[in-house]
């Protein structure tokens, strides 16, 4: 008895460290949208965060029920020049039976693209200024979930001096 025990707790051990050894599925880039577009101080600029999926992973969306999989968040973090300015876009999730949870769920496969609206605060300093997102999340195949996981992008956004009112 005592042996299988320490068996089990071995195999759950070595599971869970083949887990977290496992290289995260997804690359996450952040760009301002479209390419080149600028702000000004206290003005607006739409960023596109991209999640590129490995092929057999998923992405769960961002709103799901409870007691499944973590959702996922994504957030634009205190302490710098840029605050949220609206709601987060996000591509059409697929909704599909998910065996890992034993129920439908929605997620992204391949590549989801959710458009994040910044808002620079009214004192910013002109020129190139990096704005930060996170995006907190959890990615399954059909055999494996990853633990939940946070990775924090940037982007460079030119803020230029207002014009002149006419």
């Amino acid at each position: 008895m005592r042996a299988s025990l320490v068996g089990l707790i071995l195999l759950a051990a070595s599971a869970g460290g083949a887990a977290q050894g496992v290289a995260d599925p997804i690359a996450w880039a952040l760009a301002v949208q479209p390419a080149g577009a600028t702000s000004t101080p206290g003005g607006t600029v739409t960023l596109a965060l991209t999640a590129t999926i490995d092929e057999g992973w998923h992405l769960y969306a961002t709103k799901l029920e409870p007691g499944g999989p973590v959702a996922t968040s994504i957030t634009v973090p205190a302490g710098q020049a840029f605050t949220l300015a609206g709601d987060i876009g996000e591509p059409l999730p697929t909704s599909s039976f998910d065996g890992n949870f034993d129920r439908v769920l929605e997620y992204h496969e391949t590549k989801a693209v959710f458009t994040v609206p910044v808002k620079s605060g009214a004192n910013t300093p002109l020129g190139r200024q990096t704005v930060r997102v996170a995006a907190s999340y959890q990615t399954c195949n059909d055999r494996l979930c990853l633990p939940p996981r946070q990775v924090v992008v940037t982007a460079d956004v030119q803020i230029l001096a207002r014009a002149p009112a006419m």
